[in-house]
């Protein structure tokens, strides 16, 4: 008989918005939408996004377990884009915090943060959990 053992990791990365923004939730199909320019809109109202950098843990966190890419995939899929549509990458900022300010000048924003920087100014729209293996026996 084999038993797994899994653990979440303590932080997680949290797709938020402002607490002010009239969106309530997102799904991970909306979220990979979203991100990889394929939607635009939320409930008809539309929607801008931001990335982190590319060396943040967070973003790879994000594209991994939400789009299934790694970095080298997602500039592949962006060079694609960009030659048939002319659709760009969200923008990037450098870190946690300099997304949640970008985030609160405009209700219709949205972005991804580690768990441990959440702020009750914000609001959750996704949880991004990543299960781990820790233990099999």
């Amino acid at each position: 008989m084999m038993l797994t053992i899994t653990s979440v990791c303590k932080a997680e990365v949290w797709v938020v918005t402002s607490v002010e923004s009239d969106l309530s939730h997102l799904s991970m199909e909306q979220c990979k939408r979203l991100w990889l320019g394929e939607l635009e809109a939320i409930d008809g109202k539309r929607v801008f996004v931001v990335d982190q950098f590319t060396t943040a843990q967070e973003r790879t966190e994000f594209y991994t377990l939400v789009a299934d890419m790694n970095q080298n995939k997602l500039r592949s899929y962006w060079a694609k884009k960009i030659f048939s549509s002319g659709l760009f990458p969200p923008d990037s900022k450098p870190d946690d915090a300099t997304v949640i300010e970008w985030i609160k000048q405009e209700n219709n924003r949205i972005g991804y943060i580690n768990s441990d920087s959440y702020r009750p100014d914000l609001k959750v729209l996704y949880v991004i959990k990543k299960v781990t293996k820790s233990d099999e026996k």
